[in-house]
């Protein structure tokens, strides 16, 4: 297929050009990356030079081939010089530029803004073209697509190559490689020269008119992403009306929104790749346009959904900079929804007034980002502002979150809204809460200090379930629960089972029978599937090698469920020990014959300690039950099939919880004799 875009510059001479270019800005990087803050201090002019420099090179190379070099310069200059503007003015909402690029939201800005604006610029500069022709900005914009996707896959290659080549020759000796790449500015270099080296050939053999080949393979997933979002849509009706009406209760959670404008946002490139850059090359088959046409017409629902996700979000929690930006992504999708759904419906050539629309709501999108390094949406500002509000006027509490945000993540707008907190409150404790925010500079240790473990353990004794049923958390129970497990199980019990239950639960019984009282044996479910059962440290520090941490991918979701509905069974752990010769004297305590229903109670002792029926422990990780179990499974606990006919069990010093099967016998299991 011919290009439809006349070339400017091509050739080998114009594709090794390219490739100096391309090295010339991997140099450039390299410099301003590396090099430059030895010779500079000023922070804007650290943060104006990589901005440049990265601008300037990659637009160049995005307009070479379309535009000859003598015209894409100027204009790629032009283009870094605006793109530094305004990164550099948005940096002064920040004291310091540092936390002003961690919001990583002004480089999102900087990346719509210069990537939108290529095919326009690219189209204003030559004489065949109109700035605002739908097919030319098509043809550019895909060309730049496509280029580019060349050029990432190449970089990978060379580098690939690299490596090989230098591990062969490394096997007789040969290290040139292996030097080459130890020079500071080597690998800047090879991959700029590797992107215009791409590049180049790229434009030399035309490969950058086949976005056809991606557009056909776009047109492919237009009927199954069509029927997906049909389906979601006539389900939301009856969970909406279930719910009375109350929407929040299905798209309440952030994810929802990112999940429908993730959707959104497809269905919108599927249908623009259904239209081409012109009738000739549209889809022709009249069921594919009919469903493109249809996809068009749901874009408004789905968007309307991810807009409204959002705002819940926004209303029970306030502005942040990170909701501003999914507001203003929904929002932008809210209006090509309102686009394509009045095309779709009301005219008759709705695939040409489509292309129209297109054009324009690129140009909105382009000038939305360049507002959003402007102080017209100052993101850090509106935040602020809500929040020092919500705050003053009671309907938020000063919560740690909501502190740490003012005194750390907004800036300068930040720092005053914490002031003016201060000034106007009342409360000694919150004064002094902020006087300790300002000393700390880790987010973890704040939290920390803030919520502590106290919080985390009241929202987990919240959410636990805790059988047999009467049996309550002893006393001091979670200080001896790490942090990170804390967390974890907080996570687990933001979750939820089969049965609607929290995904957290706790056994409380008498597992080590040494001991006096009862001991803690945690289950939750993981938020990435699967499940965990831990145990306080405290139940680790015993001369009995303790399973604890034990995760299982293959435990049924509905466990905690079944460990409610049917109650635990203890049974003594088949488990034997090694005593090392200067070990401490053994435990004379052992375990129970006969396992309680629950209630942990011990039984007679089968031998005492010390006999060979019965070798006695002397320390964590000394058990020795014979070879290492297929998988790699640990000792002590029974992997499905291995002794428990379809039960699970974790061994806990001398006594194990036996996990609801199918097949799980009332009489104790016996482990198979170590013949060790």
């Amino acid at each position: 297929m011919q290009p439809h875009v006349r070339q400017a510059e091509a050739g080998p001479e114009h594709t090794l050009l390219l490739a100096a270019i391309g090295a010339l800005g991997g140099a450039s990087a390299w410099f301003v990356l590396e090099e430059l803050d030895t010779l500079l201090t000023n922070q804007r002019l650290l943060l104006a030079a990589p901005v440049a420099v990265g601008v300037f090179f990659l637009s160049l190379l995005a307009m070479a081939g379309p535009l000859r070099l003598t015209r894409a310069a100027p204009v790629a200059l032009l283009c870094a010089a605006a793109a530094t503007l305004l990164a550099v003015w948005a940096s002064f909402r920040f004291d310091e530029v540092g936390p002003f690029i961690e919001t990583a939201k002004p480089t999102a800005a900087l990346i719509i803004l210069v990537g939108l604006a290529q095919p326009f610029l690219i189209a204003a500069q030559r004489h065949d073209q109109d700035w605002a022709n739908y097919a030319a900005l098509f043809d550019n914009a895909w060309g730049i697509v496509i280029r580019g996707l060349w050029a990432l896959i190449f970089a990978i290659l060379v580098w690939g190559v690299l490596m090989l080549s230098d591990g062969l020759l490394k096997q007789v000796g040969i290290t040139l490689i292996s030097r080459l790449l130890e020079e500071p500015a080597a690998g800047f270099v090879i991959t700029g020269l590797s992107v215009g080296l791409a590049v180049g050939a790229a434009l030399d053999r035309r490969i950058y008119a086949s976005p056809h080949l991606a557009l056909g393979l776009l047109r492919l997933l237009l009927p199954p992403v069509l029927l997906v979002t049909v389906v979601f849509l006539a389900a939301m009706v009856p969970q909406a009306l279930a719910a009375g009406g109350d929407l929040g209760e299905i798209f309440g959670e952030f994810s929802a929104a990112s999940v429908l404008m993730s959707m959104t946002f497809m269905s919108i490139l599927l249908v623009t790749s259904a239209l081409d850059r012109g009738p000739a090359e549209a889809v022709q088959a009249r069921p594919m346009r009919i469903m493109a046409r249809l996809l068009a017409l749901t874009v408004p629902a789905m968007a309307g959904l991810a807009l409204f996700a959002v705002l819940l979000r926004v209303s029970d929690h306030g502005w942040t900079p990170e909701r501003l930006a999914a507001v203003s992504a929904a929002g932008m999708l809210c209006a090509y929804g309102v686009v394509y759904a009045v095309t779709a419906l009301v005219t008759r050539d709705w695939m040409r007034h489509l292309r129209r629309g297109n054009t324009a709501l690129a140009l909105l999108t382009i000038l939305l980002a360049a507002l959003w390094l402007t102080p017209v949406l100052d993101a850090q500002r509106i935040s602020a502002r809500d929040q020092l509000a919500r705050i003053l006027d009671g309907r938020a509490a000063p919560e740690p979150d909501t502190l740490w945000l003012l005194g750390h993540d907004l800036g300068r707008a930040g720092t005053v809204a914490l002031a003016r907190l201060e000034e106007r409150s009342e409360d000694a404790e919150l004064i002094a809460r902020i006087e300790r925010l300002r000393e700390t500079e880790l987010r973890y240790e704040f939290l920390q200090d803030e919520q502590g473990e106290t919080v985390r353990a009241r929202r987990i004794e919240d959410d636990l379930t805790v059988v047999p049923a009467g049996a309550v958390l002893p006393e001091g129970t979670m200080d001896d629960v790490p942090e990170y497990q804390q967390s974890m199980i907080v996570d687990g019990c933001e979750t939820r089972t089969p049965g609607g239950r929290p995904g957290c639960l706790a056994v409380v019984a008498d597992f080590l029978t040494d001991r006096p009282g009862n001991e803690v044996l945690f289950v939750f479910q993981l938020p990435t599937g699967g499940m965990m059962l831990t145990a306080p440290h405290e139940m680790e520090q015993t001369d009995w090698g303790l399973s604890y941490d034990y995760q299982r991918d293959v435990l049924e979701a509905d466990l905690i469920d079944r460990l409610v509905e049917e109650g635990v069974t203890l049974v003594p752990a088949p488990v034997q020990f090694l005593r090392l010769p200067d070990g401490p004297a053994p435990v004379t305590e052992t375990a129970p014959q006969d396992g309680g229903a629950g209630d942990g109670s011990p039984g007679e002792p089968d031998a005492a300690p010390g006999t060979p029926e019965s070798p006695s422990a002397e320390r964590p990780g000394s058990a020795q039950d014979g070879p290492e179990e297929p998988g790699g499974r640990e000792p002590g606990v029974d992997m499905p099939g291995s002794g428990t006919s379809g039960a699970e069990a974790t061994d806990f010093g001398r006594q194990r919880a036996v996990t609801p099967g199918p097949e799980t016998p009332d009489a104790e299991v016996e482990a198979e004799p170590d013949d060790s």
